[in-house]
């Protein structure tokens, strides 16, 4: 078996963990390959494969999962609605001076929530804003009942916050550099930005390509973008920085499990799956002969 066809069926593979079956568009974007494949090679190698990979509705997945596919279809609708929820919301946080940057991350930006998820946002501002910043973010989605709290048991098209970054960090830490960081960052759909903060994101994070060569070749559309600068408000807002993060850090410590809180970056994880995850995948390859970096 040649590396085309290894990298098709680690692909294939990965998505499997996930219930997610992937068209062939999606197939060649998030091939897991050390090299960019031309789309010929990938092709070629996807069609000596029919024995282990079945399609059925447009899908690919392995052969015996079949089933998915039917679940994938349900769960598009459910996706779709909850963006248009998303979008809508990001209209009134776009409005915060300091957010240069939204986007959907999650199973929202696959095409793969389920009817109960919530909607998780990604969030970059402006340098030494990430607290006051997250502050506002909460009064705005509490006043439109879109506030994601805590322990809450109905979560449906709730916006949860569960990153927020400032444009000083928004390169991902060399520890977390691997295939599950990788397909998070590529698959989260920019729905808004300011000062080209979306290019500069990719640029930051463009180690991603040792991982999904072929991401950055099919990258998302550009998103709304403002030039509406107002340095002297984000000036105001640096000022009261300080206290926001004090107030904010006395609740946040009270229920600190998972999550990395610093002065330039909130990661709210109650859980991080990313290890885990990796272990089992690392298992599953192994087993059917695919060893890979993850």
């Amino acid at each position: 078996m040649g590396c085309n066809e290894q990298a098709v069926l680690k692909t294939l593979h990965y998505s499997a963990l996930f219930h997610f079956p992937l068209t062939k568009d999606e197939l060649w974007k998030f091939l897991l390959t050390e090299k960019q494949i031309p789309r010929k090679d990938f092709e070629e190698a996807l069609g000596s494969l029919r024995d282990k990979v079945s399609i059925h509705d447009g899908y690919y997945c392995l052969a015996g999962n079949e089933i998915t596919s039917t679940e994938r279809k349900r769960r598009q609708i459910f996706s779709k609605a909850k963006l248009k929820v998303a979008l809508q919301t990001c209209r009134y946080l776009a409005k915060i001076p300091t957010i240069v940057l939204i986007g959907v991350s999650g199973s929202v930006a696959v095409n793969n929530a389920k009817a109960s998820d919530d909607i998780d946002i990604v969030v970059v501002t402006k340098k030494n804003t990430v607290f006051i910043t997250r502050l506002i973010m909460l009064v705005i989605l509490e006043l439109i009942g879109k506030r994601r709290r805590r322990q809450a048991k109905h979560v449906s098209d709730k916006i949860c916050l569960n990153l927020i970054l400032d444009e000083t960090v928004s390169s991902w830490p060399q520890a977390e550099r691997d295939m599950y960081t990788a397909h998070e960052i590529v698959q989260c759909v920019p729905l808004f930005e300011r000062e080209h903060m979306y290019e500069r994101f990719l640029a930051a994070n463009s180690w991603v390509e040792q991982f999904l060569p072929n991401a950055f070749a099919a990258r998302h559309q550009k998103p709304e973008m403002k030039n509406d600068q107002k340095p002297y408000v984000v000036y105001i807002f640096r000022l009261l920085e300080p206290l926001a993060r004090s107030l904010q850090l006395v609740f946040i410590r009270r229920h600190k499990t998972f999550e990395e809180v610093t002065s330039h970056r909130l990661v709210f994880f109650p859980y991080s799956y990313r290890p885990s995850f990796l272990r089992k995948l690392n298992l599953i390859l192994k087993k059917a002969g695919l060893l890979t970096k993850l």
